[in-house]
């Protein structure tokens, strides 16, 4: 597969132009993004110059880093005169990816571009876009305008006013369910460092001069939406400017390309992965002047006297404890939600906002389980101002990020659950349960030979749904023979980052092999809610889907996927179901041979006493695969309470997904 550049510069808009057209070519023909052919024309009618050349790859191969070597070596001469100065990176040109729409035979405009990461290949960079329709190009910009109004010191410096509350009605506010932080202190250094960080984390050599954002004038507002909306078009706004065409920038979390754990309202990344989560709430509920240690400090005194600091380890007298004692204090609550995000993420650094003020927080190197807290800084009080605050911690997050979860354990020490001590759903006797890393040598667990025990029934057949919910509140575990039932359990550690993610208002499902490089490497659709965000329905749901699983255990591996794992990160606050990876399209009318195969599958499932509940074309898999064509999916809203009208109802819409 070869890829075509067209390359343009005009002096208008001073950026060059690539378009990406894909031709016929075996692959192997030609070296990794090696131009074979170039091309220099002019045209008359606008003064751009184009240069045009062919790179032997695919759109699958050749990463951003790539496309911005090129064109720092083949078109230097269009490029500003500080990127021809010793020590000038390549990787410093502002590379994004959009669409160029023709209105008219000669109006031609482009879209708002979307950052490429360096290491981003470009058809990942490209699913960041929406698809191009018939009137729209696809191109790569490198943006080389530099005619702001603002230097580097007027962006930091701008300040925004607080939002009004609309209302004083305090929202209700659930306790957090997770993990405790050990202990929590004062980040005492931030203001100070924040306020003497003057310079760019990152950014390209050229730009000098910045757009201002103005300041939103509707600023009432009654809900966390609203909030998180002002935040948006003015903190990470000036953020965004300042970091255009580097990657960097604060946005929702669906346009992260490879995923993360949980559901954080905002996110500082790199568009490959999540540097700082950040949690918003609504001054009704988080007041501007909250100290966040000091109103917290005796409710983590209170949980302190527990029997761990995990939720789902707790003893049953002791949740319930938690519950009351958390969610009366919403300082603590908070606390445990963001550090959450951070811990399940491995990440150092977190955010806490409701416009007005906001927090910072750190996982400190030498205690990963403490937490230090800087703030209030309020957006309209003197000292450092909302935006120095975030460009000094992305400054901190660029130079290191990551962070152990306080969950991992060291592969040398590793914590053993004896024979017996648990029943997994799947019949599971007593496995042999270990945490750890992904090294190769490590022990295999022993597969026991558990006598296999009463099958689940799904969830609105078991009232309490009590056999689901216990195994959920258990550590993630995979389970590679659930005949044999032997089960390990794994963290964010023993998992490489998602190959794909999918993104949804209350899940996150992501392709992850988890145990790299030992005999148990697997790799499956994991699918994460986070409970902190959702209503306890999506949470009966996923309940009702391992049940259903393991009450369509004969079925696995034709009609429905295996079963893989289940359980929870971060001491309950992240819940996870993974089955088998089934790759594929959903299916449209031109699959009409295959009503008779998605029928049969169907029929299975009501034979077996279950109802689907949920028949739609996202739901249904076409696999290409002979031996098996379909494949069933989401089980959230089946039920055993099945009748013959309920079956055939079911089978007629079926058939209405190939009409």
């Amino acid at each position: 597969m070869d890829v075509t550049l067209s390359v343009a510069a005009s002096p208008n808009t001073a950026s060059i132009c690539l378009e990406v057209l894909l031709t016929s070519a075996p692959l192997e023909q030609q070296a990794l993004f090696r131009p074979h052919g170039c091309q220099v024309s002019h045209r008359p009618d606008d003064g751009i110059t184009v240069v045009a050349a062919f790179f032997s790859n695919d759109l699958k191969r050749v990463q951003g880093s790539h496309l911005k070597n090129w064109v720092f070596k083949e078109l230097i001469d269009l490029l500003p005169a500080v990127y021809s100065l010793p020590g000038a990176s390549p990787l410093a040109l502002p590379l994004t990816v959009t669409y160029r729409t023709t209105l008219f035979a000669s109006d031609e405009y482009f879209e708002t571009p979307y950052n490429v990461p360096n290491g981003a290949t470009l058809k990942e960079a490209r699913e960041r876009c929406i698809e191009p329709s018939a009137d729209k190009t696809f191109v790569y910009l490198v943006d080389l305008t530099n005619n702001g109004v603002a230097d580097i010191n007027d962006m930091l410096g701008q300040r925004y006013p607080p939002c009004s509350t609309r209302t004083k009605t305090r929202s209700s506010t659930k306790a957090a369910i997770g993990c405790r932080p050990s202990r929590i202190f004062a980040w005492k250094s931030f203001a100070k460092e924040a306020a003497g960080c003057a310079q760019k984390a990152r950014t390209p050599l050229h730009r000098t001069r910045y757009t201002p954002v103005p300041r939103v004038m509707k600023r009432a507002v009654g809900s966390e939406t609203a909030v998180e909306s002002i935040i948006d078009q003015e903190a990470f706004q000036v953020l965004n400017n300042i970091y255009h065409g580097t990657a960097i920038e604060a946005s929702e979390r669906f346009f992260i390309l490879r995923g993360i754990i949980g559901q954080p309202d905002r996110a500082i990344h790199d568009c490959l992965k999540l540097l700082i989560p950040i949690e918003v709430r609504s001054s009704t509920v988080l007041s501007e002047r909250v100290d966040l240690q000091a109103e917290s400090l005796s409710v983590f005194e209170k949980l302190a006297r527990f029997s761990t600091v995990r939720y789902n380890q707790l003893k049953e007298d002791e949740k319930s404890q938690w519950k009351e004692i958390v969610g009366g204090n919403i300082a603590a609550s908070v606390l445990i939600q963001a550090n959450g995000y951070a811990c399940a993420n491995r990440l150092k650094y977190s955010i806490i906002t409701n416009q007005k003020a906001w927090w910072f927080l750190e996982r400190p190197d030498d205690d990963v389980s403490a937490l230090r807290i800087a703030g209030p800084f309020q957006s309209y009080d003197q000292g450092p101002t909302v935006v120095q605050c975030l460009n000094y911690i992305v400054s901190l997050a660029l130079n290191k990020a990551e962070c152990p979860s306080p969950s991992e354990t060291p592969v040398s020490s590793p914590v053993v659950r004896k024979p017996g001590s648990r029943q997994g759903p799947s019949g599971a006797g007593g496995p042999s349960n270990r945490r750890g890393g992904s090294d190769s040598s490590r022990k295999q667990p022993s597969k026991g030979a558990a006598a296999r025990q009463q099958r689940f029934l799904p969830y609105k057949s078991s009232p309490a749904g009590s056999r689901a919910r216990r195994a959920l509140y258990e550590p993630a575990t995979l389970f590679l023979i659930p005949a044999d039932a032997f089960g390990e359990m794994f963290t964010e550690r023993d998992m490489l980052p998602s190959l794909k993610c999918y993104q949804t208002e209350h899940s996150t499902v992501r392709e992850v092999t988890v145990f790299p490089d030992t005999l148990k490497t697997t790799t499956i659709a994991l699918k994460i809610i986070d409970q902190n965000k959702v209503d306890t329905d999506i949470v009966a749901q996923l309940e009702t889907e391992l049940d259903a699983y393991n009450y369509l255990e004969d079925l696995q591996g034709s009609v429905i996927p295996k079963l893989f794992a289940y359980g929870c990160f971060e001491g309950g606050q992240f819940l996870c179901l993974g089955t088998e990876l089934i790759s594929g399209r959903a299916p449209s009318a031109s699959d009409t041979r295959l009503l008779p195969e998605a029928k049969r599958a169907y029929k299975a499932l009501h034979d077996a006493g279950v109802l689907h509940g949920d028949v739609a074309s996202r739901n249904l898999v076409v696999t290409g695969n002979p031996s098996r064509p379909v494949v069933i999916i989401d089980f959230g809203l089946a039920s055993d309470a099945i009748t013959p009208e309920d079956a055939a109802s079911e089978m007629a819409a079926v058939e209405r997904l190939f009409a």
